[in-house]
């Protein structure tokens, strides 16, 4: 029975509402309850008295408590509201004009004016129902007062008459203290909700603190960052002005695309170092013939071009690259060497000297790949010898490939080092490449597929389709194409000349 009645009273409620609107529902099934079981003691009284008519009205109200009970059920709970008090209006007012006003039905009137400002928070609908309450109530009144008998006589309309003056004020009585009993429980609901939003509040306060003192923490740690990064990037600009700065000693090295087109008119030049400063590096020298007065002809003499691939790149294949330039200069000016072959052995002498890679436990291993070739000073023959890095001859549109021997230059792993000679006879409109390994090395966009050799040796014999002079923008472009948004691998140099 406990169980039942518990059902009863919370029929409806949900646990995301409101602590009003819970007990408002609550106070609203339990007088529902307490009027079914009062319309259940009427229906039964008024049947012991053989008043067949009054006990059928009377157990309507048990009817419409059910469905009251049904829209609870349902959460129609405005319209259950709308139910009940309708009702008992109709109530009232039909028991007053059937029979008569000794039964004073119309006190219920006063019960319903408090139900209604118990279970409504809006004025609107406490003052519309309030002034149906007593509108109904002067009706009745003005009813009977006018002269009108009631419908049907009731002999024991004495004891029903008793019963209705206590009644209404009995169910007052107890709506209110239900109301007060409900206000109470809910009252100290939201003083246990207060109690933990308080401990919740507190501990986000002290959790605040200590957030604002990691925030401290973090703060003072950020202004030492800043200071670190402050320093690096001062460091960083040092390190960066120096590099600048070697860059324009090691172009202020390099020869002029312009001095050498001053000897060799239709050249191509790609180069492009993977950082500031490059370990590629190409060197030119015309070195003027010597006429003898003897034989009544000229000796010597001709036109050097050499790329080289230094061990390395950045600023260790930056200083190899100036190592090396000045090293070739000094010996075709001052040793008078000038047989490639006989050059790229005296190179070889140098490097390895002046880096003491012949010293016991000398562990510097670094050298580098060249390319050197000379042009008779009148153009008719070529003399090539090659450091690992060969030399392609493009004649008739067919490609020539002449090796370089497998010795580098530098190095202490290889003794007894030579280097081959190779003569070439220049006809009209051939073209010679050399260049390092920096095209060939690159990978794809990908980073999976180096370009290689073979599609080195590819390109420049389809190269001669298109205008010598094009030739420099195809092979940049076709470099660009295939590296993408991939870092650049290694440095890159390819100088190409047609006669």
């Amino acid at each position: 029975m406990k169980n039942l009645w518990q059902e009863a009273v919370h029929l409806g409620i949900t646990p995301e509402m409101s602590f009003t609107k819970r007990r408002n529902i609550k106070v609203i099934n339990m007088v529902v309850a307490m009027v079914m079981a009062m319309s259940i003691a009427y229906t039964l009284s008024s049947l012991a008295f053989n008043e067949f008519l009054v006990a059928l009205i009377n157990f309507s109200n048990v009817i419409v408590a059910l469905v009251s009970y049904y829209l609870h059920y349902k959460h129609r709970y405005q319209f259950a509201k709308f139910v009940l008090i309708f009702h008992s209006i109709f109530l009232f007012v039909g028991f007053s004009i059937l029979f008569g006003e000794e039964l004073v039905t119309e006190n219920f009137a006063f019960w319903g004016i408090v139900f209604v400002a118990l279970i409504y928070t809006k004025r609107n609908y406490i003052i519309i129902f309030s002034l149906l309450y007593v509108l109904a109530f002067i009706f009745v009144k003005t009813y009977f007062h006018v002269g009108y008998q009631p419908m049907v006589s009731i002999p024991v309309s004495n004891y029903f008459y008793h019963i209705n003056l206590i009644m209404p004020f009995a169910l007052i009585f107890f709506t209110i203290e239900l109301f007060k009993k409900e206000s109470g429980f809910f009252q100290h609901e939201v003083e246990i909700k207060n109690a933990e939003l308080m401990q919740q509040k507190e501990e986000i306060s002290a959790q605040r603190d200590n957030l604002s003192h990691m925030n401290e923490e973090i703060i003072a740690q950020r202004d030492v960052l800043e200071e670190k990064s402050r320093e690096i990037g001062r460091k960083n600009k040092q390190i960066t002005d120096s590099m600048n700065y070697a860059r324009r000693i090691q172009s202020a090295i390099l020869p002029s695309a312009t001095e050498i087109r001053h000897y060799l008119p239709d050249l191509c030049l790609f180069h492009s170092p993977k950082d500031i400063v490059s370990g590629d590096f190409y060197w030119f020298e015309a070195v003027q013939p010597v006429y003898s007065s003897v034989t009544n002809d000229r000796r010597g003499g001709g036109i050097f071009v050499a790329v080289a691939d230094c061990t390395g790149h950045g600023v260790s294949g930056a200083m190899m690259s100036m190592l090396g330039s000045n090293s070739l200069t000094q010996i075709v000016n001052e040793l008078k060497i000038t047989e490639p072959a006989q050059i790229l052995h005296e190179l070889d002498t140098n490097i390895r000297k002046q880096l003491k890679q012949d010293q016991d436990g000398s562990d510097l291993r670094d050298g580098m790949d060249v390319a050197l070739l000379m042009f008779d000073i009148d153009f008719k023959h070529i003399y090539f010898a090659g450091a690992q890095r060969p030399l392609y001859l493009i004649r008739n549109k067919e490609l020539i490939e002449y090796k370089g021997d497998k010795n580098p230059i530098g190095s202490g792993f290889y003794d007894h080092k030579t280097f081959t000679l190779h003569t070439i006879e220049l006809l009209p409109n051939d073209i010679i490449y050399i260049c390092t390994d920096g095209i060939a090395d690159q990978f794809d966009r990908e980073n999976k597929t180096k370009f290689g050799t073979r599609r080195l040796r590819e390109l420049l014999q389809d190269l001669q389709r298109y205008d010598f002079a094009l030739h420099e923008g195809i092979i940049r472009n076709t470099y660009l194409a295939w590296k993408g948004q991939n870092h650049q691998v290694d440095d890159v140099l390819l100088l190409g000349m047609k006669f």
